[in-house]
């Protein structure tokens, strides 16, 4: 576990709607890729946090140190309500 505190700031993150983060986690596994995981953020098996807005996150090391995230979105929906304009 790696302290929050200690932590390097991320400076980059890839996001998606398309809910295969699960999928793309365990491929970049099989290349060697290894998930960070944080102290006090309860993470999953991969090591995916679910945030409190519903996106789901893994944060991963690049070979020069840099923290990057592989991010599910939420998908916001624009109903109107119906009634008051």
């Amino acid at each position: 576990m790696i302290p929050y505190a200690e932590s390097r700031p991320i400076v980059a993150f890839v996001a998606t709607t398309d809910p295969k983060r699960a999928k793309a986690v365990r491929a970049l596994v099989t290349r060697g890729v290894q998930f960070r995981r944080y102290a006090g953020m309860p993470q999953d098996d991969l090591g995916i946090w679910a945030s409190p807005s519903g996106a789901q996150v893994a944060w991963f090391t690049d070979p020069d140190g840099n923290t990057l995230s592989l991010t599910e979105l939420t998908r916001r929906t624009n109903k109107k309500k119906k009634g008051k304009r």
